[in-house]
């Protein structure tokens, strides 16, 4: 029984790396956006796409934008390993989503 638990263990280990991956890479390809965006993209539960944010911030990869639009936060990735080259979407593209 332990290696059964220790193979789901690693699984969803797995799954919440690819996860974040695929975070960083929608963020890369299509410049910030908020976590609602990023839930529906992937997929999962707002919750979720927050708790692998907050665990992105802390790492250093990603981080807020310095100013909120409305109740909207977006989030982008940081220049931890130099300037990202995003397509960014136009303001008022990101705003009608």
């Amino acid at each position: 029984m332990r290696i059964r638990d220790e193979a789901a263990a690693h699984d969803v280990e797995v799954q919440t790396l690819a996860r974040a991956l695929t975070l960083m890479d929608l963020l890369a390809t299509r410049g910030p956006l908020t976590s609602e965006q990023l839930a529906e993209e992937i997929g999962v539960s707002h919750r979720q796409v927050n708790r692998l944010l907050l665990e992105l911030r802390r790492a250093g990869w990603v981080e807020p934008e310095s100013e909120r639009r409305g109740i909207r936060l977006y989030h982008r990735l940081t220049d931890r390993h130099g300037p990202v080259k995003s397509k960014s979407v136009p303001k008022r593209d990101r705003d009608a989503t």
